[in-house]
């Protein structure tokens, strides 16, 4: 088996990476991954409208010595 030693710069810092063991992938079917994937879009979507409506109660109210990424009209996407 072939040893891989990858290293990348990130803002943290260099990054060294070994590689011990590779195995190959695998295809799946739809039939397999639809649930899961459903339930992703389901909590991207919620925490997506969590952030929103947090805005938004930011936006209505009176905060002083500290600037908020807030909202005045509800964010729809």
């Amino acid at each position: 088996m072939q040893h891989w030693r990858l290293w990348y710069k990130s803002g943290f810092g260099f990054h060294i990476v070994d590689v011990l063991a590779m195995r190959a992938g695998e295809q799946k079917t739809f039939a397999d991954v639809h649930t899961r994937i459903a339930m992703q879009l389901t909590m991207q979507s919620r925490a997506r409208a969590w952030h929103q409506y947090m805005q938004l109660l930011a936006g209505q109210t009176l905060i002083e010595g500290i600037d908020l990424d807030t909202a005045d009209t509800p964010l729809v996407q």
